[in-house]
């Protein structure tokens, strides 16, 4: 399946982040083709309610990761600092 005549062609299904880009949001260009999908009746059971409802269920279970890369990075930082605090 091309996923991109889902899109026109110029939006890919998942496309890569730049490092320009917010840091903790989803890339607006997956909202799109998961709506259009759900529009073009390959899944009849699913609707753009859906759609929306499990984009909002994806932006929550990224927000929860998110959270949790931030909270094992502060363990990290407090750990090295410990370690070079001793060092000296």
């Amino acid at each position: 399946m091309d996923y991109t005549s889902f899109s026109g062609g110029s939006t890919p299904l998942t496309p890569s982040s730049t490092s320009n880009e917010r840091q903790g949001m989803i890339d607006p260009r997956w909202k799109r083709p998961l709506v259009v999908l759900f529009q073009q009746g390959e899944h009849p059971e699913l609707n753009t309610h859906k759609a929306a409802s499990f984009i909002e269920d994806i932006k929550a279970a990224i927000l929860e990761i998110s959270l949790k890369i931030k909270g094992i990075e502060e363990r990290l930082q407090a750990m090295e600092n410990t370690c070079t605090a001793s060092e000296a």
